[in-house]
């Protein structure tokens, strides 16, 4: 866990969203080979009309209403590497907030793609047949 937080802190930088995380770049990366970066909006954001909260996305498409999330194993949690009794309170604060982010995603009518850090950089063929499968289903079926 140690690892995944030095990396997690290289990968962010000072904290801020204004650039890109690695993950991000990497996911930016994988837009274009696929030919469909240019559908999303880098930190895209959205209003939960229900609620009226705002959401900052990672990408987000307002046209198909298509989001994507890249979620940093260190900072949002990841189960496979962290489980409840490891969790700090700013993991638990970040994942009730992607938790309520997903929910208004949904009463809003987006759809959600979230993407591991670990899968990014570790399964990187199965981030991609999630991208190709996405590429067919929304964007080249018209």
């Amino acid at each position: 866990n140690q690892k995944l937080k030095e990396g997690a802190a290289k990968g962010a930088g000072a904290f801020s969203k204004k650039f890109n995380t690695n993950i991000e770049k990497t996911m930016k990366s994988l837009l274009t080979e696929y030919k469909i970066r240019d559908k999303f909006i880098f930190q895209y954001r959205f209003k939960d009309y229900q609620t009226g909260r705002v959401f900052s996305i990672d990408f987000g498409d307002k046209f198909k209403k298509i989001l994507i999330e890249c979620d940093g194993s260190y900072w949002h949690g990841d189960k496979r590497f962290f489980n409840d009794e490891k969790l700090n309170q700013m993991q638990k604060n970040n994942m009730q907030r992607d938790k309520d982010k997903d929910e208004a995603a949904l009463r809003n009518g987006y759809k959600i793609y979230r993407f591991w850090e670990h899968d990014i950089y570790n399964n990187l063929q199965t981030v991609k047949q999630q991208l190709e499968q996405l590429k067919k289903e929304v964007y080249d079926a018209g």
